[in-house]
This record gives structure tokens, C-alpha cells and sequence, in this order.
């Protein structure tokens, strides 16, 4: 069964992108010691990818390929893989506008 275009946005398990966010929130929760510049460094991270999904279950791609396009290099990076390994190779070229090796 495929999705249709709508239930798309709605539908597709963000299995890796939530992952990437559990993955941030658990490393908070486990070094809570950090100084207040670096909590503060990951905890934007985790804000970063809980809005990419926000955006891409609202439906708004472009909104999205922006706001992902201005994010740090390295979170910027882990969130494309991430959204590459859930969405497919076809998301990652037509929307993000890369090709993973």
C-alpha cells in the first residue's frame, strides 16, 4: 500500500529523525553535569529536530529544506541522514538536494 501526497506528511514513520531526538535527549538526561554553554548547544540540537518534525508533519517541505539548510553543519548532517534513512534516497535528492555515498 503506498501513501497518498497527503498522507504522506501525516504518515510516514520517522523512525531514524525521532531516534536522532531520543538519542539528544538521553545524552542531556545522562550528563547533566555538562557546562552551560554545551546543555544549552544540545539542547537547541533536540529543539532543532522536534521543529523539522513539526515541519514535516505539517506538511510544509519547503519550510523544512530551509530550516534545515540553516542549521549547523554537524546536527544539520545527522538530520539529513536521518530523514534520508526514513524517507528514502528519492526525499533526500528531490527535497534536501543530496545523494549519500
Amino acid at each position: 500500500m503506498t501513501l497518498s501526497a497527503k498522507d504522506y506528511w501525516k504518515k510516514t514513520p520517522l523512525t531514524a529523525v525521532e531516534a536522532l531526538a531520543d538519542r539528544l535527549n538521553d545524552y542531556l538526561i545522562e550528563n547533566e553535569d555538562l557546562s552551560a554553554d554545551l546543555f544549552d548547544s544540545y539542547l537547541e540540537d533536540l529543539n532543532d529536530v522536534e521543529t523539522a518534525i513539526d515541519l514535516f508533519r505539517a506538511d510544509d517541505p519547503d519550510t523544512l529544506v530551509d530550516f534545515i539548510w540553516d542549521l549547523d553543519t554537524a546536527p544539520r548532517e545527522e538530520l539529513i541522514e536521518a530523514f534520508i534513512k526514513d524517507c528514502g534516497e528519492i526525499f533526500g535528492r528531490e527535497w534536501l538536494g543530496v545523494e549519500l555515498a
